[in-house]
């Protein structure tokens, strides 16, 4: 019963994961429209872009350099020079405010506590396994509506697993099976828990 319960959990914490982890990183990274006019580092205010540089610094872990940016309205989307799929931080130009921020890492730039605590969660669920990860995102937002706001969220991806920190500490772990490796009664109960999840949030 009780690695029936470890396998509901792991599936369920997981569904609920890639809802999340969709949402998340589409706030933290947007999309460039039409509007937006190009703009190039010297444009942007000293101030700001020492404000960019912290909040990449902040969530990197180390500095990053920027070297380009947009404005679109008043507020600036500042890249670094890796490409803007690896991140970018936008700042509302009026104000000074990061309203948010996002960046992409290897699992290896993370930091060793942050790396032991997740392989250390995921072998609680799975010893037999060996995890190796493709993706860490970082992202922070500000926009005064969220219960997230001003927390670092940290998701790590891998082949088959998903781990989740907020400001560095544990929240979630997950690892994900192949149902035909399932025991048909685990899967069963395992959609039903997440049917229970979906009814329990959704107003329908």
């Amino acid at each position: 019963m009780k690695s029936y319960k470890k396998m509901i959990t792991a599936l369920a914490v997981s569904s609920m994961m890639l809802a999340s982890m969709g949402s998340v990183w589409t706030v933290a990274v947007g999309k460039e429209t039409k509007e937006q006019k190009e703009k190039t580092i010297a444009d942007l205010d000293a101030n700001l872009l020492k404000t960019a540089q912290t909040t990449m610094r902040q969530l990197a872990g180390k500095d990053i350099e920027l070297d380009s940016a947009s404005e679109y309205n008043g507020t600036w989307f500042i890249y670094p020079k890796e490409g803007k799929e690896k991140g970018q931080v936008v700042i509302e130009e009026k104000t000074g405010k990061v309203t948010s921020a996002g960046v992409e890492l290897s699992f290896e730039e993370l930091n060793a506590d942050m790396k032991k605590h997740a392989l250390d969660a995921l072998t609680k669920i799975e010893a037999s396994k060996k995890f190796t990860f493709d993706r860490v995102s970082r992202s922070i937002s500000n926009f005064g509506k969220s219960s997230y706001d001003g927390i670092v969220l940290t998701f790590i991806n891998g082949k088959d697993a998903s781990v989740q920190f907020d400001n560095e500490k544990l929240t979630a772990a997950a690892v994900k099976y192949d149902p035909s490796t399932v025991d048909a009664k685990v899967r069963q109960a395992a959609e039903r828990a997440v049917k229970d999840l979906i009814h329990g949030i959704l107003p329908f």
